[in-house]
């Protein structure tokens, strides 16, 4: 009797061990498509005024992060002149609007103008406009800034800006 306890009880801390096993392997995978795990995601929402020129954001970026901007909304550079978060096309805004365009040169001169865009740590400034994916691979780690493609921001006041992008930041690793 004792050694048929003993073989019942070995059998169980064996089905016990397998089933751990099994949840481990299954919990990673479901049907084919992996499980996500919300501890590895942080998603933020935020505004950007129409005037801020690379503003930091206090979303700490880490080597090792994959970053998703969203942006959407509208920004004015001109009285009557809204465009999305992929700004004025480069090739018209120099015609169109040959005043505005002689004033300065903005950040990045061949993205739209009052497109939005960001910046990581020290890094340099890159395109966001409606969407951008950046893997770890292409930035050091450092703070999230973000700001409107345009160095007539506030000044002179006919030519400031109005309005705002609305951003959603996903971080993952």
């Amino acid at each position: 009797m004792k050694r048929w306890l003993k073989i019942s009880i070995l059998v169980l801390i064996v089905i016990i061990i397998l089933a751990g096993v099994a949840y481990s392997y299954y919990s990673t995978e479901v049907v084919g498509f992996p499980l996500i795990n919300l501890n590895q995601y942080q998603s933020y929402s935020l505004s950007v005024d129409g005037r801020d020129n690379l503003k930091q954001t206090y979303i700490y970026i880490p080597t090792d992060g994959n970053v998703d901007i969203y942006g959407s909304g509208e920004v004015n550079f001109n009285s009557n002149s809204a465009v999305s978060p992929d700004g004025y096309s480069r090739l018209d805004y120099p015609l169109d609007w040959p005043l505005d365009a002689s004033l300065c040169l903005d950040s990045l001169w061949n993205n739209g103008h009052a497109a939005l865009i960001a910046k990581i740590g020290d890094g340099q400034p890159f395109a966001v406009e409606s969407y951008v994916s950046i893997s770890k691979t292409q930035h050091d780690a450092g703070y999230l800034y973000l700001g409107i493609n345009d160095c007539s921001l506030t000044e002179p006041e006919k030519y400031a800006n109005s309005g705002q992008f609305n951003v959603n930041v996903v971080v993952s690793q």
